[in-house]
């Protein structure tokens, strides 16, 4: 799951390429790559050349190709708005659908001349194509799978490759390293504020690429100091049977902040458990470890009127003591990234 991929851009330009090829060979105005799959509407891959794909389409005559046999090639009526035209139609099935192969020719006479029998041979390599071009769309859709999970989560996340340069970096890491303290990144390696930290953070990533057995020897915790406030955490996870080649994703770092304002991670516990704009107040600074006091004096409320507040909390909460409210509300914890809006249904 490389950061730079473009799906769409890539497998254009495949199609692109092919379709430009297939006009050459066959001699056609134009050319039309169609795919059927079950009874979708069915889905222009691309076109280039002559014509326009809504008029094949959209006929029944062409829809009905998502029953027909295996693989053939075949020609249509001419157009009666242009009867000198017509089109040749080669189809290849693949795995759960059917890629239709339209030529537009807009003279018969030069679309008899064997384009036929060039199609009728070009059919086996197109369905080679289009089994790994379909294998390719499929493995780059779960990478924007993969890329919109990891930016969904708000815990800084950085996948490396095995000389420990990043591959991807979650929406989370990168607030983080834009923010200048504690994690950096120089070109595409990360490194810490201090050379020592970088040393042990490479070191951290290298033994668990190369390591014998990682998981026995235990997952490496990286401190990685800042100007201010605790350290940062990098915990360096390793991957099932990485691949050796670079750009493959050899290791997980993921970033924890003991410094993290957790108000957002606990307003959704709140509402869930249907606590007022002050309880959750007050049920949140002490879960963050603000001593009853101090929450009651960030509050501006007097003890007494925050114990009264307490009771409540315990109550829709089903605790009894503020040890075990703090577990609850920690446990609770929903870690999103700060953009997505949660509604409870």
């Amino acid at each position: 799951m490389r950061e730079h991929d473009a799906p769409d851009d890539q497998l254009d330009e495949c199609l692109s390429s092919l379709s430009v090829e297939i006009e050459q060979q066959l001699h056609a105005d134009g050319v039309h790559l169609i795919w059927h799959e079950g009874d979708r509407t069915p889905v222009v891959l691309f076109r280039h050349g002559e014509g326009e794909p809504g008029q094949w389409v959209e006929r029944d005559k062409f829809l009905g190709l998502r029953s027909a046999g295996l693989t053939s090639v075949a020609w249509s009526d001419p157009d009666t708005a242009a009867p000198e035209s017509a089109t040749l139609t080669g189809r290849v099935r693949i795995a759960n659908g059917l890629v239709e192969v339209v030529a537009v020719f807009l003279s018969s006479s030069r679309a008899r001349k064997k384009a036929d029998q060039t199609l009728s041979r070009l059919l086996p390599v197109l369905g080679a194509f289009f089994t790994l071009w379909a294998s390719r769309a499929r493995s780059l859709a779960g990478n924007q799978g993969l890329k919109a999970a990891l930016n969904s989560s708000d815990v800084p996340t950085v996948l490396v490759d095995p000389d420990g340069l990043q591959v991807f970096v979650n929406a989370a890491a990168e607030r983080l390293i834009d923010c200048k303290d504690g994690l950096f990144r120089k070109g595409r390696q990360l490194t810490g504020r201090r050379v020592a930290d970088t040393i042990r953070l490479q070191s951290a990533i290298e033994h668990v690429v190369h390591g014998t057995d990682p998981r026995k020897e235990g997952t490496p915790v990286v401190a990685l100091s800042r100007e201010s406030g605790r350290s940062l955490l990098a915990v360096v996870i390793s991957v099932d049977q990485p691949h050796p080649e670079p750009g493959s994703i050899a290791a997980v770092v993921r970033i924890f902040d003991p410094e993290k304002n957790m108000d957002k991670l606990l307003e959704p516990v709140c509402r869930l458990y249907g606590m007022t704009v002050v309880e959750g107040r007050l049920a949140s600074l002490l879960a963050q470890g603000s001593a009853f006091a101090d929450a009651a004096r960030t509050m501006r409320v007097q003890e007494q009127t925050a114990r009264s507040y307490l009771k409540q909390i315990f109550a829709k909460t089903d605790t009894n003591r503020q040890s075990e409210l703090v577990g609850l509300m920690l446990r609770s914890a929903v870690r999103t990234a700060p953009d997505l809006r949660l509604n409870f249904v």
